[in-house]
C-alpha cells in the first residue's frame, strides 16, 4: 500500500483556521496532480490518505472538511480513517480504520454494505481481553491477530511503526513505549546497523502464513466442486474458514492454547492437499 503525504492543519485547528490553511497549503491541488501520477502509473487502487490520526468529536467538523477538500479535487483517491467507530459526522470516509478494542460488528456491516474497505490495528489502547504486540503479552497474540482478521472480514491491518526508538538511548534495555512495552518496536538495532530479529516478530510472520492457508483454502474450496473434488472436502473446508468459536469467537473472545491454534493450522493443510 501507498500512504499519500497530503497537507493537513494542527490539531487544534479551528473550522475557519483550517479553512485557511487548507487553502495556503494547495491541499486540492496537490491531491489532484498525485491522482493523476498515481493513475497514470496504476498505482492508484493501492493509495490511500491518511490526513488524521484518531480524531475526537469536537475535531470531526475539521476533519471532514479536509476528506473533502480531497475527494472534490481528487474522487478516484481513497480516504483513510483511524476514527474509533464509524462517526456519521464523517462521510468522505473510503477504509475505516478503528483501533481493534473499539471494533462494532453491526456498525461494520452497514459500512461494508455502503461499500466502505475495512481495516483495523493495535495500539496503545488495546489491553486484554483484546491482543497487542507488547512484549509483556504471550506471543500468541501476535499470531492471533489474522485469525480475529479473517474471522471479521476485514480487509487490512495497519501498524504504527515497527522501529520506534528515539525516546530512548538503548531500546535493548529501556521501555521504548511509557506504559505499553514494546509498542511501535517490534525489531532492535543490530551492531552491524541491521535489525535485530525478536519472538514477536517471527509470531507475527506466522500469522501471516496461517492468514495465506486461509486465502489458499478459500480460493480451492470455491472451486472444489467445479473440479471434481470431494464435496464432503468442500464442506470441510468451508467449515474450517468459519473458524471455530471454540478457537476464536469474536476480537475480544478467543483460545490462548497456542496448540489449538497449531491443530487448526494442520487440519487446513490437509484440506489444502485433499481440494488441490
Amino acid at each position: 500500500m501507498i500512504w499519500l503525504p497530503l497537507p493537513s492543519v494542527p490539531r487544534e485547528a479551528t473550522l475557519e483556521e483550517a479553512q485557511r490553511a487548507i487553502a495556503e497549503s494547495g491541499l486540492a491541488r496537490i491531491a489532484a496532480a498525485a491522482e493523476a501520477h498515481l493513475r497514470e502509473k496504476g498505482w492508484l487502487d493501492v493509495a490511500y490518505t491518511y490526513l488524521w490520526d484518531e480524531p475526537e468529536g469536537k475535531q470531526y467538523p475539521v476533519v471532514e472538511l479536509l476528506m473533502r477538500t480531497v475527494k472534490e479535487a481528487a474522487p478516484g483517491l481513497r480516504n483513510m480513517m483511524t476514527a474509533r467507530g464509524f462517526p456519521p459526522a464523517l462521510e468522505n470516509v473510503d477504509i475505516w480504520c478503528p483501533e481493534l478494542y473499539s471494533f462494532d460488528p453491526e456498525g461494520a456491516e452497514r459500512e461494508r454494505g455502503k461499500g466502505s474497505t475495512l481495516w483495523w490495528y493495535v495500539a496503545f489502547s488495546c489491553r486484554h481481553p483484546y491482543p497487542n504486540f507488547w512484549t509483556d503479552y504471550p506471543a500468541l497474540d501476535c499470531r492471533v491477530v489474522t485469525w480475529l482478521t479473517w474471522k471479521h472480514k476485514m480487509e487490512g491491518f495497519l501498524y504504527w511503526s515497527i522501529s520506534n526508538w528515539w525516546r530512548v538511548g538503548d531500546p535493548l534495555r529501556e521501555q521504548t513505549f511509557p506504559r505499553a512495552n514494546g509498542d511501535g518496536t517490534l525489531v532492535y538495532p543490530g551492531e552491524d546497523g541491521g535489525p535485530v530479529d525478536t519472538i514477536r516478530w517471527e509470531n507475527i510472520r506466522e500469522g501471516l502464513e496461517d492468514y495465506e492457508y486461509f486465502v489458499l483454502l478459500q480460493e480451492l474450496a470455491e472451486t472444489g466442486v467445479a473440479r471434481g473434488r470431494p464435496e464432503a472436502a468442500v464442506r470441510r473446508a468451508r467449515e474450517l474458514l468459519a473458524i471455530d468459536d471454540a478457537l476464536v469467537k469474536d476480537y475480544a473472545n478467543w483460545s490462548g492454547d497456542p496448540e489449538a491454534y497449531l491443530k487448526a493450522r494442520g487440519e487446513m493443510a490437509r484440506a489444502i492437499e485433499e481440494l488441490m
